[in-house]
């Protein structure tokens, strides 16, 4: 799954800002991708933090909402080829949309492209007025990548660098994804059907944590690499 996030400034109509997302997503959708949206709904009053994951765009729309959670588990429960978080910061590629003054202090090393009104922005990034979905749309296949294994913690550190520092050097063109060394020697690898399903770092430690404590049990059982198949 491709993980990126679209960043509001200055925009007060919430309608605007699910306009602009649903039209990169439905563009995406018209391209063959599946496409789900996270987002923090901050005008459910609770003690808990909320969590709203919408399954698709246009009709065909499932919303789950999880509470009392933390992001990263939440994208555990993500499934789709793209993944849009709104107002989310971490160690992903960034659209940054400005409503009202552009602030190049809101731009980060992370960011690929600013989406503004105003059409006098000087910087040394690709920009994009709200109407140019489709400009949009390519950046985004061409520079969003498979999500690292942990978004908003430092990650396991194999590779030299935090996982924020690796999304930076990916989309420098500094490093590429296959640069991340977890995916490689991770604890559980789970193929279907000859493909691989990625893991987020706390599925992949239930994963791991369960059947280690089922094998230890078993009679023969010892350290070292386990194979087990599953026919469903």
């Amino acid at each position: 799954m491709k993980v990126f996030s679209i960043r509001f400034y200055d925009v007060i109509n919430k309608k605007e800002k699910e306009e602009f997302i649903k039209l990169i997503g439905n563009e995406l959708i018209k391209r063959g991708f599946t496409v789900s949206l996270l987002r923090k709904e901050k005008d459910l009053k609770d003690e808990w933090e909320n969590f709203k994951v919408s399954g698709v765009f246009v009709d065909n729309k499932a919303d789950l909402l999880f509470r009392g959670v933390d992001v990263e588990t939440v994208i555990g429960y993500c499934n789709s080829d793209y993944l849009i978080l709104e107002d989310v910061e971490g160690a992903f590629p960034q659209i940054i949309y400005f409503g009202g003054e552009f602030k190049k202090d809101k731009i980060s090393s992370k960011t690929i492209a600013a989406v503004s009104k105003n059409s006098s922005i000087n910087i040394n990034l690709p920009f994009f007025s709200p109407r140019e979905i489709d400009n949009i749309t390519d950046l985004i296949l061409e520079k969003v990548f498979e999500k690292l294994p942990n978004l908003f913690r430092k990650g396991c550190g194999r590779c030299g660098e935090d996982c924020n520092k690796m999304a930076e050097k990916i989309i420098k063109e500094e490093a590429k994804r296959s640069s991340c060394k977890q995916n490689q020697e991770g604890k559980i690898k789970i193929v279907i059907n000859n493909k691989d399903i990625p893991l987020v770092p706390f599925v992949e430690d239930l994963f791991y944590s369960v059947i280690k404590a089922m094998l230890s049990n078993l009679k023969g059982y010892e350290e070292g690499e386990v194979q087990i198949k599953v026919k469903i």
